[in-house]
């Protein structure tokens, strides 16, 4: 989604990022390796061996500039909500990750909100693709409403705990 933004290198910093983040909870999920697969694909870079340095550390001055930082922040949070759920330890690495950068608070915040925002958009689109249409199933006024939902206790229980 954002790495148009990012030249090569910094992709592949983004890619050994992603492998952590999908590893972060524990449980890796269809949906986290989909996308990663999505980006690897997108990137130009399928046929070389992209996560071949995902266990190695990262050099983060490579993310030299606030658009890489930012292209960064968003595809690892896009990312770990894919599966349209936070784990702790997903959101541990993420802070971990940002505290590299000079974000302020409140515009991690915001990065927060986006990127759940596209994940639920990116999860959407799939699943039209992927679903028949099923007449007996929920209207996509209750699947929005219901994403709305799911989108507003996250918000809520983020503001509880923050």
């Amino acid at each position: 989604m954002f790495l148009h933004h990012l030249d090569e290198t910094q992709k592949r910093g983004l890619f050994a990022l992603a492998a952590r983040m999908i590893a972060a909870d524990k449980v890796i999920s269809e949906s986290e390796v989909d996308y990663l697969n999505a980006l690897i694909g997108e990137s130009g870079l399928a046929g070389d061996n992209p996560l071949r340095g995902k266990g190695k550390p990262v050099d983060f001055s490579i993310f030299d500039s606030r658009k890489a930082q930012l292209a960064v922040a968003m595809e690892l949070l896009i990312l770990a909500n894919t599966d349209r759920h936070y784990d702790v330890n997903e959101l541990i690495l993420w802070d971990d990750i940002l505290a590299k950068f000079d974000f302020t608070r409140v515009e991690q915040e915001h990065l927060r909100a986006n990127a759940e925002i596209a994940a639920l958009l990116i999860k959407n689109v799939d699943d039209l693709i992927a679903s028949e249409a099923d007449a007996d199933g929920p209207s996509d006024e209750d699947r929005r409403a219901a994403d709305r939902r799911r989108l507003d206790r996250r918000r809520m229980s983020r503001r509880d705990t923050g």
